[in-house]
């Protein structure tokens, strides 16, 4: 059986990892210590971009999450000139988080509208090939506004709530030891650069939200690669009493079929990872096809 193996609660972090497996660092990637996940930061200034100022999109239909699930059904839309166009030479050098404003701004008296419509974000990823069989997803801290994602012009991914985390898995894509191409068309319908969040939004048919009128990848952005069976996500939620906290772990079984796991934990102070352990603890759990919750957590000795 395979054991999920330390959960550090409360106090530190929290790892989801099966014995026998040791850190390391392959390529700009890194395996966690002890973990199975090898996460690839695409933070930085490995990145380009170009406006499209030549793209529809004031009437698009736009997709809610629910509705962004099956991205078969959604439309594909490539630049204006074709996938060729998203090179280096008719784009300019960015760094990730960044913003489309803070590059192309040259008035002294911008107006929130200067950059409205298409902007194309793109870099180059390659996943070493020992990875292959794992599950690839991508994982964006904030994009404004629309986020269309492909990989060598498939769409794997798709956001309109902006401005919030979200995650693509891009497993079926993915070709590994091979470079790919990583593009993400943002759009933006406009904002305000004040403070008065008041004014409702048009797009289409649609009503938006008021927010600000800056668009880009404004959040960080990383690739993981994990097992079928994975740590999705992690939450950690203040009880009343002080002395006490709770994990509430989202394990995800990308599987067809139910599977049993132990779930390991250890409770450490606060920064002090190498610490002397407070509390340690496992239990057998049954994970359903799809996100399973984990809970775990009380008061240390």
């Amino acid at each position: 059986m395979t054991t999920i193996k330390t959960i550090t609660l409360a106090m530190a972090s929290l790892l989801l990892m099966p014995a026998g497996v040791s850190a390391g660092k392959t390529s700009r990637g890194t395996h966690s210590a002890g973990s199975p996940r090898y996460t690839l930061p695409l933070n930085g200034p490995q990145w380009h971009m170009m406006r499209d100022t030549a793209a529809t999109w004031q009437h698009d239909r736009l997709y809610l999450p629910e509705e962004a699930k099956d991205l078969t059904r959604l439309p594909v839309n490539p630049p204006t000139g074709g996938w060729n166009v998203l090179s280096a030479a008719n784009a300019i050098d960015v760094s990730v988080p960044g913003t489309v404003e803070e590059y192309l701004t040259t008035s002294s008296r911008p107006s929130p509208d200067d950059f409205n419509g298409v902007s194309w974000w793109f870099t180059t990823v390659n996943l070493p090939e020992s990875l292959k069989g794992k599950r690839a997803i991508l994982r964006f801290e904030s994009v404004r506004m629309r986020a269309e994602v492909y990989l060598d012009g498939k769409l794997v991914g798709y956001d309109i709530v902006g401005e919030s985390p979200f995650d693509a898995d891009i497993t079926d894509a993915v070709k590994f030891g091979t470079p790919q191409t990583l593009a993400v068309r943002v759009t933006n319908t406009g904002g305000n650069f004040h403070w008065q969040d008041f004014t409702q939004m048009q797009w289409g048919d649609y009503k938006i939200p008021p927010s600000r009128s800056f668009s880009g990848l404004i959040g960080r952005v990383k690739l993981d690669v994990v097992d079928p069976v994975y740590i999705d996500d992690i939450y950690m939620q203040n009880q009343p009493v002080a002395t006490q906290a709770k994990a509430i772990v989202t394990v995800k079984n990308a599987g067809k079929k139910a599977v049993e796991r132990t779930v390991a934990y250890t409770v450490t102070p606060k920064e002090q990872p190498g610490a002397k352990a407070i509390a340690t603890g496992s239990s057998k759990v049954t994970l359903q096809p799809g996100d399973n919750e984990v809970t775990r957590g009380g008061a240390p000795p």
